[in-house]
């Protein structure tokens, strides 16, 4: 299975408790997968091209290990940093590094 945890391309959205939900219940194996790009060079639906040439890449992570008895939204909050989505990641952006002149 397959699952999405954003519900959208737009980089950094707000994972949804569903996701978590199902980990919870299914006790799966959680390959978390980094897409990068993919919300320059696609449409919100992904299904036509905003930007032609846009580089996009897609990374596969060692699975997690999840403590399926943790709350829901500790869960989601593994995942989302899995997937380079949380908020820690979020300040990590070239736009938010410092230069030092030396």
């Amino acid at each position: 299975m397959i699952t999405f945890p954003q519900g959208t391309t737009k980089p950094f959205a707000p994972g949804r408790k569903g996701t978590a939900f199902i980990i919870k219940e299914t006790k799966p194996i959680v390959v978390p997968v980094v897409i990068s790009g993919f919300w320059r060079a696609f449409n919100k639906k992904g299904l036509k091209f905003k930007k032609k040439g846009s580089q996009l890449s897609i990374r596969f992570k060692k699975p997690l290990e999840i403590d399926y008895d943790a709350p829901a939204e500790n869960i989601l909050s593994q995942v989302m940093d899995a997937i380079e989505q949380s908020k820690a990641h979020m300040m990590m952006g070239a736009h938010h590094w410092e230069t030092v002149d030396k």
